[in-house]
């Protein structure tokens, strides 16, 4: 057994030379089995050997009697120990949540705090391959993807399972072969937890049709583990933007791969803004927006929206629509910061102006107008209905909102100040267009520069 541990610690990096291992110990079976390996081990892999110890205080004198032991194994072993008292019952109620899951929440969130106290800090956790087995089992029991069907991972951070390719069967042997006392906790035959009941009734029955059913089921696992690493090389290398409370991403691009990874590309996007109470529905809702038209709309928990904007797919918080009578005086020559945008405005003379008049032309969220024709008194405001100009190029006049349709505009992009106004007439929508009766020519004799970034 003590080989199968040091093959896997080595094959997944679990421990490196001068780590400090702490090992959670509860006092079962598992846990001192693994206490004892590790103390055996530190020496020849030189690391630092450490012991945690959470009493849930719901089992009364037997739960004391587990710290003693505790204690009194660390002292014997001369490691030293650490202890805390969590009361799970009231946490559970406080919480809503099962006692079950009380007890994981308090035991991480104590292994998390006392890792700060450590360099290079390691937690190294007893779960063996039946535990494996039945985390599978229950969570296709819950219903569940293929990620709940991968099993306990071997690494989790800094939390380290040494034990996971070993059976119950194996640990045990190996306390009887050593000599090695534990204890045992009586809640673990009650039939009220949901694992006791997978780990004691169901898989003793399907053992009776599968005597390999353990061994099976982590073999199925393994193999479902490459099937979503390859799935997840496909997400990781999607691009998806993000800005604040707001994501973006392509929607043909997204179209191109296949369901499989379309649902996980949702779930990266959703967890990029830690959005919670995220179900299949959530996903399969913002799927269906990405394969509809432009424009649909959906909410999704915690006050965020979902929408297809043309090419693009977004979710962002839901936002109060701006007040149209908001403007922003213009400096020409400054640069201005106006919300997350940076306006830059610069003049130039005639003859610097046509040495550069082709390239600024070309130049994106660039706008060029002539000095000469420009209002002096310019603001920067937000769109208004029945807004009209002359776009550049576009030979006549046109309704703003047709305007934005035409080119394809995202939405959440119209309502920002982008009308450049002086003398009540538009000079230009920064940064698309130009209005051709102020724009720059090659008869401008002194020319404004207007350039239109994001922070």
């Amino acid at each position: 057994m003590l080989s199968i541990v040091l093959e896997t610690i080595k094959k997944y990096n679990m421990i490196n030379e001068g780590d400090s291992v702490i090992c959670a110990l509860s006092g079962g079976a598992d846990s001192v089995c693994l206490l004892h390996i590790l103390n055996s081990i530190k020496g020849d892999l030189k690391f630092n050997l450490y012991a945690a110890h959470l009493n849930h205080m719901l089992r009364g004198k037997e739960a004391e009697e587990d710290t003693r032991f505790v204690k009194s194994l660390c002292d014997s072993l001369n490691i030293p120990l650490t202890i805390k008292y969590a009361d799970i019952k009231k946490e559970a109620k406080d919480k809503n949540i099962s006692q079950e899951m009380a007890g994981r929440i308090a035991r991480y969130s104590f292994f998390e705090e006392l890792s700060k106290n450590f360099e290079s800090p390691k937690i190294a956790v007893a779960h063996n391959k039946n535990d494996n087995a039945e985390t599978v089992l229950l969570n296709l029991i819950r219903g569940t993807g293929i990620a709940g069907l991968c099993g306990i991972p071997y690494v989790r951070g800094n939390i380290i399972r040494p034990l996971i390719n070993t059976t119950r069967d194996e640990i045990l042997n190996y306390l009887k072969e050593k000599s090695l006392t534990y204890r045992f906790d009586s809640s673990n035959n009650s039939l009220d937890y949901q694992r006791n009941r997978v780990r004691n009734v169901i898989i003793p029955e399907i053992n009776k049709i599968n005597p390999n059913f353990i061994e099976s089921i982590i073999n199925c696992a393994e193999s479902l583990k490459a099937d979503r690493d390859f799935i997840q090389s496909f997400v990781d290398e999607f691009p998806i933007q993000k800005r604040g409370e707001k994501i973006s991403f392509k929607t043909s691009a997204f179209l191109a791969f296949h369901e499989s990874v379309q649902n996980k590309i949702i779930i990266k996007a959703l967890n990029m803004l830690n959005i919670e109470g995220i179900t299949q529905k959530t996903i399969t809702d913002c799927i269906d927006i990405i394969k509809n038209r432009t424009g649909r709309k959906r909410d999704l928990p915690g006050g965020f929206i979902a929408e297809k904007s043309y090419d693009d797919f977004l979710i962002h918080k839901e936002s109060k629509k701006p007040a149209e009578d908001e403007t922003y005086p213009i400096i020409l020559g400054k640069e201005q910061q106006i919300g997350d945008f940076i306006i830059q405005s610069s003049i130039l003379e005639e003859k610097e102006f046509l040495n550069c008049y082709k390239s600024l032309k070309s130049k994106k969220n660039t706008i060029i107008l002539d000095l000469d024709k420009t209002p002096k008194n310019i603001t920067l405001r937000r769109r208004k209905n029945g807004d009209f100009f002359y776009p550049l190029g576009l030979g006549g006049k046109k309704k703003l909102k047709d305007f934005f349709i035409d080119e394809k505009i995202p939405r959440d992009l119209r309502d920002l100040p982008c009308v450049l106004e002086g003398d009540r007439k538009i000079l230009a929508v920064l940064p698309y267009r130009a209005d051709a009766r102020f724009a720059a020519d090659c008869q401008t004799k002194k020319a404004v520069i207007f350039q239109f970034k994001k922070i």
